[in-house]
């Protein structure tokens, strides 16, 4: 286990309104990382396999939450993922994610559900926190 912890300044998406924040950054994978729509041979890990993320986002002053992404856990046979949201007081978001492949080895046939599974942890990590002008 490592513990990276960064400070970055980024361009910021917006609208006149709006603020969008990825609360993960560049960190979790942008596309599923299995493109085949089906698969002859077993998808080989290496090892079992665990990302974890945390953010801590502070709301700039005259600006509210509008929205934030729900939490989410989910246990398959595939990969578990755990997403959590708690505002720690009125500017502070905390967001935490974690999702674990179960398997080192998966089959041809479990490959189909790995890839829509994957598909919908990207997904998640992937939703954005929206602030709105006061």
């Amino acid at each position: 286990n490592y513990i990276i912890k960064v400070v970055i300044k980024l361009p910021v998406e917006r609208t006149n309104e709006k603020i969008y924040i990825s609360p993960f950054l560049l960190e979790p994978p942008a596309e599923n990382p299995f493109k085949e729509s089906t698969r002859q041979y077993p998808v080989d890990m290496i090892y079992l396999r665990t990302h974890s993320y945390n953010s801590i986002i502070t709301v700039p002053p005259g600006y509210k939450i509008e929205s934030l992404p729900d939490e989410m856990v989910q246990e398959t046979n595939f990969v578990d993922i755990s997403y959590k949201v708690t505002q720690s007081t009125e500017n502070k978001i905390n967001i935490s994610a974690i999702y674990s492949y179960k398997k080192v080895i998966y089959e041809p046939t479990d490959y189909a559900n790995l890839r829509y599974t994957m598909s919908s942890v990207i997904k998640k990590l992937n939703e954005k926190v929206v602030l709105v002008k006061e």
